[in-house]
């Protein structure tokens, strides 16, 4: 696979992975290999938080829904 091709496939697979076209022109931008892996690795850990957040909301719908289902039996 040429430079070219490899460098296709990546910005396909950060598409993919729901990163917008301003990050992958920065990410094309660099360089050095080392600055890319840091720049997805600041991508996964901003995506990473974004999951724990939504796990977290619903941790609270699964609360509530099973307080409501407790609650219909105790009547």
């Amino acid at each position: 696979m040429t430079e070219k091709e490899n460098r296709k496939e990546e910005m396909r697979s950060l598409k993919d992975a729901g990163c917008d076209d301003t990050f992958i022109n920065k990410c094309c931008q660099c360089s050095r290999e080392s600055d890319i892996l840091c720049k997805l690795q600041q991508q996964r850990d901003k995506l990473l938080e974004e999951l724990h957040q939504v796990q977290r909301k619903l941790d609270c719908l699964d609360y509530t829904i099973y307080q409501l289902r407790n609650k219909k039996r105790d009547q």
